[in-house]
């Protein structure tokens, strides 16, 4: 693959992940880590680690459009904290967990969340 049209195909990944995260409120985690993973042979840790980082400016777009709109509350920095909290905890030991444990972890979140939609 061509260094543009890899640079293109990221740029069309992270539209998609920008314009889901941006409907449905949801990290783009849940898109990016999968197509990064299945589509283009990333590593699962370094899908997670560029799916992380790139949700700081999506985050930080949507969060300002919202703030504009009144849709943030103080609750939002007590959730931010935790989510803080969480993330150091789990980015730093990422690494040593086994790369299917992730995969599987991910799937049941994922099947749980859909489950959760389609019945309730």
């Amino acid at each position: 693959m061509g260094i543009i049209i890899a640079k293109l195909l990221y740029l069309l990944i992270g539209i998609i992940t920008g314009v889901i995260a941006g409907l449905f409120g949801i990290g783009g985690g849940v898109i990016m880590v999968p197509i990064l993973v299945y589509l283009l042979s990333f590593h699962e840790d370094v899908a997670q680690g560029i799916s992380l980082a790139a949700t700081v400016p999506i985050s930080m777009m949507a969060s300002y459009i919202h703030y504009k709109k009144g849709n943030l509350t103080k609750d939002l920095l007590w959730i931010s904290l935790g989510a803080a909290l969480g993330s150091i905890f789990t980015s730093s030991i990422v690494g040593y967990l086994p790369t299917y444990f992730l995969k599987m972890i991910f799937s049941v979140i994922l099947l749980f969340l859909a489950a959760r939609m389609l019945i309730f």
